[in-house]
């Protein structure tokens, strides 16, 4: 199935558009006929090239460090309002560190694996919301296929090491010539973005796919979660 959040009835917000794979994902979206974006960053610099670029029809943009929890809820307030009854989707950037952690950055493996957990178990509760009483049955539960309900749809994206600024020098420098270590951005961007064309819900990218366990490992245990989900409401 195409993304479904390209008509002029949606809007994107995308958090950390300002750099790196948050910007390169913005800018795949509008080539793909995303009606508009809502870009999120700290650097209005930035933020002002963006929109400056594409022109104010298709891009807004909002200055905050998401960081600042306590002021989320007023950005997201005078931000975006989502209405009543319409679908809705999360999509959320995490790591192949999730699922298998290097001693380098042990705090940052675990902060990536507690996210990629919250994500599993928030899927399942938000996936329902908003579904009447006929509701689903088992069978599309099961199969993800979610034709009746209103719920919101939650994806993880989990890519490799990606050239990005994110290794240079100046944030981490203990790594010589950071930019060119991992999956060139360009090729990361287009995997997946494939993967949100069909419509997956989980989209391992790169070598997260095999060198970070997701096929032998994940699959299985995502199997065995599912299972556990059906037992729990009497499936």
């Amino acid at each position: 199935m195409p993304f479904p959040y390209k008509t002029i009835k949606h809007q994107v917000l995308v958090v950390g558009a300002t750099s790196g794979i948050g910007l390169a994902l913005a800018e795949k979206m509008l080539s793909e006929g995303v009606t508009k974006i809502i870009a999120l960053g700290r650097r209005q610099e930035k933020l002002d090239e963006l929109q400056k670029k594409h022109g104010d029809s298709k891009v807004s943009t909002v200055a905050f460090d998401i960081t600042n929890l306590e002021s989320i809820p007023k950005m997201v307030e005078g931000n975006n309002r989502v209405k009543g009854g319409e679908n809705a989707g999360l999509i959320f950037t995490t790591s192949g560190l999730a699922l298998v952690h290097i001693v380098r950055c042990g705090n940052y493996c675990e902060s990536k694996a507690a996210m990629h957990q919250l994500i599993l178990v928030m899927r399942e509760q938000l996936r329902d919301v908003g579904q009447s009483e006929n509701g689903n049955t088992a069978e599309e539960k099961t199969s993800g296929k979610n034709k009746k309900s209103k719920g919101v749809q939650v994806i993880e994206i989990y890519p490799p090491a990606v050239q990005t600024e994110l290794h240079d020098e100046k944030h981490q420098p203990d790594i010589k010539d950071g930019r060119n270590m991992g999956m060139p951005l360009d090729e990361f961007t287009e995997e997946a973005w494939r993967g949100l064309e069909r419509g997956d819900e989980d989209i391992p990218v790169g070598t997260t796919w095999k060198g970070f366990g997701y096929e032998e490992v994940e699959m299985r245990r995502k199997k065995l979660f599912g299972e556990m989900m059906e037992k729990m409401k009497g499936n």
